[in-house]
């Protein structure tokens, strides 16, 4: 059983103390309820094995039985009480993107985690190719590392980085990296209040952890490393949202009094991006002018696939309304290589499995006819979604074929009755028995047939025998199959 963060936190906190520590001070110093504390430390002590590693004293409160740690450590197959070597490359990898373009000593680095040489090389190793695809590049010299490349791919890893955390709010954010201190946690969530109240919303997951992190990078990159060689913009870059830019000037200004320092332009337009790119700001109204030519098309593109894939009638304007809302933003965050985390992916895939694999097919399709950078499948789990409620909301269509003697005529009258009383049934074909029975092998997925005459086919496909003048008689039967169906 691998350790979680909390009880590992509270077992190195132990390291550092000789004397006995009280369940309320415990609790206080990891910022967590005593009760957890009684309950993370039976979890260790039960994960340790033989011998308990934390002793408790009546009146005391708790201390590490330092020689039955050392000992569990030594029998226990996985290293239960550090970081997983994952989690590691992850904290080093953060440290060091943070620092960039600084030097930073592989020693104070790897302090705390307890590994050797060898695991230091193959983390080195592995945190070099998994850098690669942002452009940058692992340095050594003696005893010291750093990662170099364009401020813009520093960010953009910084932020992939944070967004493959399990998070479900911006809350989780802070407790997981416990690194930005609590002035700065203080100031970002003060700013986001801000924000809320300014647009009269409260900012939904996952734009409030975008935002959160944005804003978490952008403070450390500043404070910790060398901002030098961001491309600067023009000022008179367009503004498509008047209300937002003017929100994003305001938050910067509160950045620059806050590090106390000046910061470019461009962290202005990136942060109004960040803006743009959420499905919080209330410029979604389906305005022609407002809607970029691309998003349309591109939602246009997206729904007539499916619909063809699944083989299933789509009430194309509705889902269209609710699927430009995410389109237009998602497009901006696409342009601007902005990512977002959708923490029920998982259950997306499982519960719509066969139909997030068709929209991730038409999403490299899209890719490819729109020429756009690959849709994310966190992207293409929000749009399954939207898919997903509208087939869940539509009634259950079903396909029928109308045969009559003829084909002509009393049929037609028969085709328009049906339609009227059930509109949501979509007639296939109206068609002679003769011909039906030629071309039984042309109609796919055929749920049953209305028939005005006596006719046998081989293919097992439920038939009702109606009136032509199709009664109410016949009505009441056609109601009692479909729910039989």
């Amino acid at each position: 059983m691998l350790l979680t963060k909390t009880e590992r936190g509270l077992i190195n906190l132990l390291l550092t103390k000789n004397d006995f520590l009280t369940a309320n001070q415990l609790a206080e110093m990891l910022e967590v309820s005593s009760k957890t504390i009684y309950r993370k430390i039976k979890n260790i002590n039960r994960a340790a094995g033989k011998k308990e590693i934390i002793i408790s004293e009546k009146g005391r409160g708790f201390k590490l039985n330092y020689k039955a740690y050392i000992q569990a450590k030594l029998e226990t197959t996985g290293d239960i009480f550090g970081y997983t070597p994952s989690e590691r490359r992850e904290k080093i990898l953060l440290q060091v993107l943070f620092k960039s373009p600084k030097y930073l000593n592989i020693a104070n680095l790897y302090e705390g985690y307890y590994v050797g040489y060898n695991s230091i090389k193959n983390d080195f190793a592995l945190l070099s190719q998994s850098i690669d695809k942002y452009q940058l590049i692992l340095e050594k010299r003696q005893k010291e590392i750093r990662v170099v490349g364009t401020e813009e791919n520093i960010r953009i890893a910084i932020n992939e980085v944070i967004n493959n955390i399990d998070l479900s709010s911006y809350d989780d954010l802070k407790t997981e990296y416990s690194d930005l201190n609590k002035a700065d946690v203080q100031f970002i969530v003060r700013q986001m209040e801000i924000i809320e109240r300014k647009l009269m919303i409260s900012i939904p997951y996952p734009y409030d952890i975008n935002i959160f992190s944005h804003l978490y990078i952008l403070i450390n990159r500043f404070r910790q490393g060398e901002v030098e060689d961001f491309d600067e913009i023009d000022e008179s870059y367009p503004v498509t949202n008047e209300k937002l830019h003017n929100i994003a000037i305001e938050a910067m200004e509160a950045i620059e009094h806050y590090l106390k320092m000046d910061l470019p332009k461009r962290e202005t337009f990136n942060f109004l991006q960040y803006l743009i790119s959420s499905r919080f700001n209330h410029d979604i109204e389906l305005v022609p002018s407002k809607i970029l030519p691309i998003v349309e098309e591109m939602t246009d593109f997206y729904i007539d696939q499916v619909a063809a894939k699944i083989e299933m009638p789509i009430n194309k304007k509705q889902l269209k309304i609710e699927l430009l809302s995410h389109m237009k933003p998602m497009v901006n965050r696409m342009n601007h290589q902005i990512n977002i985390k959708n923490n029920l992916l998982s259950d997306i895939k499982l519960e719509y499995g066969k139909l997030f694999q068709i929209i991730k097919e038409t999403a490299r399709d899209v890719a490819e006819t729109f020429q756009l950078n690959t849709i994310s499948d966190d992207e293409v789990g929000y749009i399954t979604i939207y898919f997903a409620k509208h087939i869940e909301q539509s009634p259950l269509v079903k396909r029928i074929i109308i045969m009559c003697s003829s084909g002509i005529g009393t049929s037609e009258l028969l085709k328009v009755k049906v339609q009227k009383a059930f509109p949501d049934v979509e007639i296939v074909d109206v068609l002679s028995s003769t011909r039906f029975n030629n071309t039984l092998q042309d109609y796919q997925n055929i749920d049953f047939i209305l028939t005005t005459v006596h006719a046998e086919h081989e293919k097992e496909i439920p038939s009702l025998l109606v009136s032509a003048m199709f009664t109410e008689k016949d009505k009441m039967m056609v109601k009692k199959l479909i729910e039989t169906l």
